[in-house]
């Protein structure tokens, strides 16, 4: 695919610290959870050991709990710790069509790029709608150690090549209409059209604390060991 934009900025939390965001974040979750289970503010505040008082602070975001509060917040509430503290937006986002970012590559057309609905916790994930025109091949890129990407077309036929890491070798799978295909996205790749016009939905999935390629150590057939061998 072409080639991967910068990593966007981080969301604008109306300059909050970190700090306050996290706060916030926990309070909000907290008290999302509590609701959900049908559980009075008292009812979790006993079940957690914790005065319901201090669990009022926390909810409103006015206190900053201790790890083991919110361990016992957690355990209360039979939620995964990392729950609590996931920073979740209160409202929707909305993307409009046509107002994600651009992905401008050779032969590609009408590609645009969403990572905001679907990226939260160190983790990022682009979804992509692209239309490949009749005889188009995509510029060859790799977005970089740990990434996966995953593709559906949606119409037509498109032929996936790309190579293995460590490896001279290289594969190429032909895909139809309602073909999809997952694949390790950290060396070359790209997608060709031959007689026809194709559409497809593209996802690739970044690892925690990703790197663009070009900041990444650059790896080398002779650095890497080969399981063959």
């Amino acid at each position: 695919m072409p080639s991967t934009p910068a990593h966007p900025p981080a969301p604008d939390h109306d300059g909050r610290s970190p700090g306050d965001v996290l706060r916030y974040a926990v309070g909000a979750n907290t008290r999302r959870f509590r609701l959900a289970r049908g559980m009075s503010l008292r009812e979790l505040a006993e079940r957690a050991a914790v005065s319901p008082a201090q669990l009022s602070q926390v909810e409103r975001g006015l206190a900053n709990p201790t790890l083991d509060v919110l361990v016992r917040l957690a355990g209360a509430l039979d939620v995964a710790f990392e729950a609590l503290t996931r920073n979740v937006a209160e409202r929707p986002v909305v993307i409009r069509a046509g107002h994600g970012p651009q992905w401008i590559g050779q032969g590609a057309a009408d590609t645009s790029i969403i990572t905001e609905l679907f990226s939260h916790s160190g983790s990022r994930f682009d979804v992509r709608h692209t239309r490949l025109p009749a005889g188009c091949v995509t510029s060859e890129t790799s977005h970089g150690v740990g990434t996966m990407e995953h593709a559906i077309v949606m119409s037509g036929d498109i032929e996936v090549r790309g190579s293995i890491a460590g490896h001279t070798d290289s594969w190429s799978e032909t895909l139809h209409t309602g073909d999809a295909i997952a694949f390790a996205a950290d060396t070359n790749h790209s997608y060709r059209t031959h007689d026809r016009e194709a559409q497809m939905i593209v996802i690739v999935a970044f690892p925690e604390n990703w790197l663009p390629p070009e900041q990444q150590p650059t790896r080398s057939l002779s650095s890497v060991e080969d399981p063959d061998s």
